[in-house]
């Protein structure tokens, strides 16, 4: 069955979807996006900064450069995250058929949410198991579907707070202080016009937002030409340089020229 890039976001890690089992591998940068940028046969360009690696296969549903391991709860993962990812993935889904133009009130918050999203994950995608036990508490064994009924509900069993749960209080937080920074920022849609590809960073740096090979958001305080082949390659260094180990791109051919 073909692939259908309009998707909504989905469970990423979970077997058959089973209520009650836990999501090990959670993606910071959503899956569904990133297919945006896919090229023929639905592959891509991924370059690994860290190792000097690059490959050009079918994007993986959990690649490597955008999931973290049980970084944060069930609660973060599927009441928090995914509204906010669904609804800008509806958003992006129009503006990428759209012409260039500045974002509607409805179209610019949910923008910010997801980058605000993007950039809390990213900050705690290296997690560990490790538990912090405060005070004197007596604790007790709980199953997993105890454990998972409790996430599901944002708690926690009294005196034991592990690593992934104190994240996830903080990327509530976190990202609540971006959407607050990042609330008076307008955002524009802008087109790539020119034989070039834009590159799809692991991290952001929360202005500009590419949301497919060809389309970009950027603030109406930076100034961009779709049309020149030097704008578009000055902006991918920039995109480039920011990004953390990995980046994406539909032609490897396509993102630098002089």
């Amino acid at each position: 069955m073909k692939y259908n890039k309009r998707l909504e976001s989905q469970d990423a890690g979970v077997v058959d979807n089973d209520l009650f089992q836990f999501t090990w591998r959670q993606h910071f940068l959503t899956y569904a996006a990133m297919k945006k940028f896919c090229g023929q046969n639905e592959k891509i360009y991924t370059v690994n900064k860290a190792n000097n690696k690059v490959s050009y296969a079918k994007l993986k549903r959990f690649e490597p450069g955008a999931v973290s391991v049980r970084g944060w709860t069930q609660h973060i993962e599927k009441e928090f995250s995914h509204p906010i990812e669904s609804n800008y993935l509806s958003v992006i889904n129009k503006l990428i058929d759209s012409k260039p133009r500045a974002l509607f009130s409805t179209e610019n918050l949910p923008v910010i949410k997801y980058l605000a999203l993007w950039s809390a994950r990213f900050s705690f995608k290296d997690s560990d198991s490790s538990i912090n036990v405060y005070g004197n508490f007596e604790t007790m064994e709980l199953t997993p579907f105890e454990r998972q009924c409790l996430e599901q509900r944002n708690t926690q069993q009294a005196g034991v707070i592990q690593k992934h749960e104190s994240n996830s209080q903080q990327i509530k937080s976190l990202y609540e202080s971006i959407v607050n920074d990042l609330s008076g920022i307008q955002f524009i849609l802008h087109k790539v016009q020119c034989d070039m590809n834009l590159v799809l960073p692991d991290k952001t740096n929360l202005l500009c937002l590419p949301i497919s090979s060809n389309s970009i958001l950027i603030p109406d305080s930076i100034s961009f030409d779709g049309q020149s082949v030097a704008s578009v390659s000055s902006l991918n260094m920039q995109m480039l340089n920011q990004s953390d180990e990995y980046y994406w791109v539909e032609d490897i051919n396509k993102v630098v020229r002089c």
